[in-house]
């Protein structure tokens, strides 16, 4: 006899705080379990200081992102030496800068947890540079996270413990840190190694070309015990594209993309079912 698929019924969440709202359902799972909505290059939107169609990959802030049930945020950022502190030396780039900083992120992200404690926000940052290629002050940076969030890091040491265990055993834990080895090595206890990126390639990236990537990557995903992320985002000659219909179609709920995914990184992402489509996917894991 075939073993009915049984899913957990679907009690009322909100999009800021579905991990709570949902706990009873999904509080026994790991974060390398679950599907999460993650915003790929999440400074560079179009209420920054400065955009245009070939570096803006989304509409709106970060509080904007967390508030909608985001729960990864892409970051690459660059270190411009002029600044007066850490969070303004540090800034959001996509080839150019947009004008964010890590500041106005790390703001947004204190609020937000301060508002929805039950929430766990992933800081996953992908790349780091500096003008004229001068060495990173990855120390400055490790200083910068531990001094000022120190207490609101979840160690790394909770990459195997589900989300009911994490919020037991940090109650104040509500930021995971995952950045390159130059500084995750700075303090392996509090900030986690660099997340396993799969993208299809630098250059133009049709619809096509990320479905065949993403179907390659399915057929044989990522070891489980590690975050791990898909880029499904689509660049062409004019620039950063909005796929949404695509996204809705590949990652629905309950499908097998979904049931195989862990953090998916999108561009545009409120004009698309995605973060619903993976917070709801999360009951039939």
């Amino acid at each position: 006899m075939t073993a009915l698929n049984i899913v957990p019924a679907l009690t009322s969440y909100q999009p800021k705080s579905w991990m709570g709202d949902l706990r009873s359902s999904i509080g026994n799972k790991k974060l390398w379990q679950l599907s999460l909505p993650g915003t790929h290059n999440a400074g560079m939107d179009r209420y920054a200081n400065y955009s245009n169609s070939y570096i803006t990959c989304q509409y709106d802030t970060f509080w904007y992102h967390l508030e909608s049930g985001i729960r990864v945020l892409d970051i690459r950022l660059k270190y411009f030496s002029g600044y007066s502190n850490t969070g303004l030396r540090f800034r959001h780039t996509h080839s150019q800068e947009s004008g964010r900083t890590l500041s106005e992120m790390m703001n947004a992200v204190r609020e937000f947890l301060h508002k929805n404690p039950t929430e766990i926000v992933i800081l996953d940052i992908h790349e780091l540079s500096t003008q004229k290629g001068t060495p990173v002050p990855f120390q400055e940076l490790h200083n910068y996270f531990v001094g000022e969030f120190g207490s609101a890091l979840v160690p790394r040491a909770a990459v195997n413990m589900t989300l009911n265990e994490i919020k037991a055993n940090y109650p104040g834990g509500g930021i995971v840190l995952a950045a390159p080895n130059g500084l995750s090595n700075l303090n392996p206890t509090l900030i986690w190694s660099q997340i396993n990126h799969r993208w299809a390639g630098s250059g133009l990236v049709s619809t096509s070309r990320l479905y065949s990537h993403i179907d390659s990557v399915m057929r044989n995903p990522p070891a489980a015990g590690a975050l791990w992320s898909m880029s499904a985002t689509c660049y062409s000659g004019w620039g950063v594209q909005n796929i949404k219909s695509e996204l809705n179609n590949w990652y629905s709920i309950g499908s097998e993309w979904q049931r195989k995914s862990n953090i998916i990184n999108v561009d545009f992402f409120n004009d698309s079912e995605i973060v619903r489509n993976c917070i709801e996917s999360n009951l039939r894991k």
